[in-house]
């Protein structure tokens, strides 16, 4: 079976249906994407509380250390 364009069991791409045909006709390439779909996941809730310097510079002075004091949650 070819490797599909999205991760069916990333967070953000989950389809159940898609998961089941490639546990039938290739169960190494379900090992693989369940997996990636950790990783995945884990880059995606990171990218959740980054910001890039300009963004971070773009912060009122509060909003700032409101930032930094909430370990970079982002509201």
């Amino acid at each position: 079976m070819n490797r599909p364009e999205k991760n069916p069991f990333a967070k953000a791409t989950f389809n159940l249906t898609e998961q089941g045909k490639i546990y039938q006709n290739d169960r190494t390439l379900y090992d693989v994407l369940k997996a990636e779909a950790v990783t995945l996941d884990a880059e995606a809730e990171r990218q959740k509380h980054t910001r890039t310097l300009f963004q971070f510079n773009e912060l009122d002075r509060a909003a700032q250390i409101k930032f930094i004091q909430g370990g970079g949650i982002v509201e």
